[in-house]
């Protein structure tokens, strides 16, 4: 997470590069997810701008081609909740999220959002569903062909 955090610091404000191009979606996501976590560990307030200047920005892409980014809208919407500690409405965004990956095909997105509702059941105490969701994630992941990502899952869940 500390090199992530640090890749995006010296990388943000390089949108320019992209030109609208998807790969930027992409990018903002990514950045997104790094700046969410990054801002629970830390308390930052620079971590939730970054953060919240992505939610913005995928706002668009997902106006635009909700197709390829409603589901990575409705992570970072469920991540911004769970920072806020808005359980309720983390959980319908998470759920949102996991539903709408599937629907439009993408299963790396599905098992990045199982993974991170499993870490958001388990910081809130509920250790079953937490459990089940990374089981989702792993399997997720190796239907993707992530055999590394599925691995590593499994060694450093708590499950």
């Amino acid at each position: 997470l500390d090199l992530a955090a640090q890749i995006l610091q010296e990388t943000h404000g390089t949108e320019h590069i992209f030109n609208g191009k998807y790969e930027f979606c992409e990018h903002l996501f990514y950045d997104g997810l790094v700046s969410f976590a990054y801002a629970q560990k830390t308390n930052e307030d620079k971590w939730i701008t970054f953060a919240q200047d992505s939610v913005g920005k995928m706002r668009r892409f997902a106006d635009n081609a909700p197709f390829n980014c409603e589901q990575k809208l409705h992570l970072l919407e469920a991540e911004q909740y769970f920072c806020a500690g808005k359980r309720k409405e983390a959980i319908e965004k998470y759920l949102s999220a996991i539903f709408l990956s599937g629907e439009n095909g993408f299963i790396q997105d599905q098992a990045l959002c199982y993974e991170r509702t499993a870490l958001f059941y388990l910081e809130n105490g509920d250790a079953e569903k937490a459990s089940n969701l990374y089981g989702k994630a792993h399997n997720a992941y190796l239907e993707w062909g992530a055999r590394g990502k599925a691995d590593h899952l499994c060694k450093h869940s708590p499950f």
